[in-house]
């Protein structure tokens, strides 16, 4: 049996999932329009292109903001407890997180995360004991 397919109902369908779950290029979760299955939480949830979770990151205080490295390598959110979390979605190890701003992070933009991210790798590189 085959069974008719209308392939723009599908990409659509598709291109509303990649939004909502996977983020290939930079776009920050919080771009999303807002619905009732919208909510602001203490964590970042990790999914695969195809919807799976792989892994949750719990964080302080609420996440109010993420943001995606160009190279897909790191996650990088801010959240009301004014630590900026750096999560290597590679390795899916425990995150990394700033020094206090003392104020919420609402927004991270991706271009300051990579240089953030390297200055962090740097100084914990030539950290002394």
């Amino acid at each position: 049996i085959q069974a008719k397919v209308d392939e723009k109902k599908v990409e659509k369908l598709n291109e509303e999932l990649r939004m909502k779950i996977v983020h290939d290029d930079v776009k920050k979760l919080t771009d999303m329009p807002y619905n009732k299955d919208t909510s602001i939480a203490p964590a970042v949830h990790i999914y695969s292109n195809l919807g799976e979770h792989l892994r949750e990151f719990k964080t302080e205080g609420n996440v109010l903001s993420v943001s995606i490295t160009p190279d897909g390598k790191n996650v990088v959110a801010g959240s009301t407890d004014s630590y900026i979390y750096f999560l290597d979605v590679e390795s899916m190890a425990k995150p990394e997180k700033s020094s206090s701003s003392g104020n919420f992070i609402y927004i991270v933009i991706p271009i300051i995360l990579i240089i953030l991210a390297s200055a962090v790798i740097y100084t914990k590189k030539f950290k002394k004991k």
